[in-house]
């Protein structure tokens, strides 16, 4: 059957457009994974991508132990790779985002380890019903099986319908930093379910900038009570 699909529906690279492939070997390698650490929040250097002690005390409340991104979202071709998975909805291309995910995780061998751990869980950040219907997937939970599958884990690690978007938001890209605090405000619920508990609990989206979002999210799963052992936030590129 993919045989026949490549025959009727060939792949071209999307930037050097030789057959094949959306995005061949030989130009993912243009696409510079980051090395170094660093606080989400100040970009100070700080291991495992972890807020730094300042950082947690600004933030107000039980924060994220640390946010992973892969490549910088101002990467010409990382940002048209996002674009052919978000708006031209080809999903396929959620493999070729997952590996540049991979090789950022193998720099990283506290966060590889958790995430292999049979305690780990993926949470793909929701996306509201309006949005949902438009594009007709969810591009974070598209990333969270693929990540999935890529890593031979059993797909009862992904959980959906824990954590729910319940406030129809402006796309982060177009408001300003401070805005885009306040736009995802109360924007998610998570429902109570043990299933969590004591699990290290990987959030998963595409792109972060402020990562106002996943924040907010986490803030979601505290007040519900959930009680999981760790959250990280796990995220292609950061805007």
């Amino acid at each position: 059957m993919k045989l026949l699909l490549d025959l009727l529906f060939p792949r071209f690279c999307i930037n050097c457009q030789i057959e094949g492939a959306w995005l061949c070997k030989k130009c993912a390698q243009l696409i510079d994974i980051i090395h170094a650490e660093t606080c989400p929040q100040c970009e100070e250097i700080h291991k495992n991508n972890e807020f730094c002690y300042n950082c947690k005390r600004k933030l107000q409340q039980k924060s994220l132990p640390g946010i992973v991104w892969a490549v910088n979202y101002a990467n010409p071709l990382a940002q048209k790779l996002i674009h052919y998975f978000k708006y031209k909805f080809i999903q396929e291309t959620s493999q070729d985002l997952i590996n540049l995910l991979l090789k950022k995780i193998d720099l990283m061998p506290i966060i590889q380890k958790k995430i292999q751990q049979s305690i780990s869980v993926f949470l793909p950040v929701p996306l509201a019903k309006k949005r949902l219907r438009w594009r007709g997937f969810n591009q974070a939970e598209v990333l969270a099986r693929t990540l999935c599958k890529s890593l031979k884990k059993d797909e009862q690690c992904i959980q959906t319908g824990i954590l729910k978007k319940i406030k129809n938001t402006k796309p982060q890209a177009e408001l300003k930093k401070l805005a885009r605090k306040k736009n995802v405000q109360g924007a998610f619920l998570a429902e109570h379910n043990p299933v969590l508990k004591n699990k290290i609990v990987f959030l998963i989206d595409d792109v972060a900038t402020t990562f106002s979002t996943l924040l907010e999210a986490h803030k979601a799963l505290i007040y519900s009570n959930n009680k999981p052992k760790e959250v990280w936030g796990l995220v292609i590129a950061r805007g």
